[in-house]
């Protein structure tokens, strides 16, 4: 059940019940939606509430809602929805996938995680978490495996991109390596001695400790892979590289036009000149986030490459023994 074209005060909308999937608030869309709010002729979509009987919980509307506050706008537009907290919850993680501020590879993050973090939704297969955030199947994975370095089980069955069904082996996760036996550690006195060096290791050297992997979490989550497997891991994360270039595209044609803009101002526009720099500097820290989020889907492609090419040629190698 649902009330369109309803007006609620402002301050009964409640915004702290974890019900903003964004990474953050955009400032600089806040203050172009103000400034467009002040026209009169310009009307912005109702924010999308649920009403559980008792509160009005904020579900998509977040940079409205505070554009609105700005003006002083006291009660504003809404469309009332029947749920509670969770229903809102449900429904902001897939807010703004189709419309108004594009959203980030942090967005998309945090929408994922906020499933994840809860009892019930995290059992969710990673295909019904990426349906609810709208994103990809390959990025719920990805994103799972960061957190708990597994996949869950109904997902241990996948169709390949060749249009089969795969199950990926997960019977050596977590085994250690296997150690050499007693008998090989010590030999028949009669033999010849026993190379002891797998036997007895050698003493660690502080000076020559290795650094610390920073894909390792990756690695662990990408084990129990078949190469099928890998290779749709490795598509997908390519496809979010895409979509990361596309943005920092993006925004870096954005920053240009605000510069562009900046420059053509003539006389007395010291305020309209301040209000430009600001939201600049704003883009320019987006860039730099950007250009942090490529780097590390760079990282993460180039690891996937790596062990598709080991796994190649661990099966050439089972190839050349058969």
């Amino acid at each position: 059940m649902r009330e369109d074209g309803m007006s609620v005060h402002i301050d009964k909308i409640r915004i702290d019940g974890g019900t903003q999937s964004r990474a953050a608030i955009n400032e600089a869309t806040v203050a172009e939606y103000a400034e467009a709010m002040e026209d009169p002729n310009t009307a912005f979509p109702p924010a999308i509430v649920y009403f559980d009987g008792k509160e009005y919980w904020l579900a998509d509307g977040f940079h409205r809602l505070e554009a609105w506050r700005r003006i002083g706008r006291t009660d504003i537009p809404t469309d009332v929805r029947q749920g509670d907290r969770r229903r809102a919850i449900l429904h902001s993680v897939a807010a703004n996938s189709a419309h108004g501020l594009r959203r980030t590879n942090e967005d998309k993050r945090r929408a994922v995680m906020t499933l994840l973090e809860d009892p019930e939704w995290s059992q969710w297969s990673d295909r019904e978490i990426a349906r609810r955030c709208s994103v990809s199947h390959p990025f719920v994975a990805t994103v799972r495996a960061s957190v708990t370095g597994s996949v869950t089980s109904d997902d241990r069955q996948y169709t390949t991109r060749h249009g089969t069904t795969a199950t990926m082996d997960t019977g050596n996760i977590g085994k250690a390596a296997p150690q050499p036996s007693l008998a090989e550690c010590q030999p028949d006195a009669a033999a010849a001695p026993a190379k002891t060096d797998d036997c007895q290791p050698a003493a660690a050297d502080p000076q020559s400790a290795p650094e610390p992997d920073p894909l390792a979490p990756y690695r662990k989550g990408l084990s129990g892979l078949t190469r099928e497997g890998l290779e749709d891991e490795a598509a997908g994360l390519r496809a979010n590289l895409a979509d990361a270039k596309t943005e920092l595209r993006a925004l870096r044609d954005e920053n240009r036009r605000l510069k562009e803009q900046v420059k053509n101002f003539e006389g007395d526009q010291a305020e309209v000149i301040r209000r430009q720099d600001r939201l600049i500097k704003h883009k320019d820290s987006e860039v730099f986030r950007a250009n942090e989020s490529l780097a590390l889907e760079k990282r993460r492609t180039y690891a996937m490459g790596k062990e598709i090419e080991q796994l190649k040629r661990s099966l050439e190698m089972q190839e050349i023994v058969l």
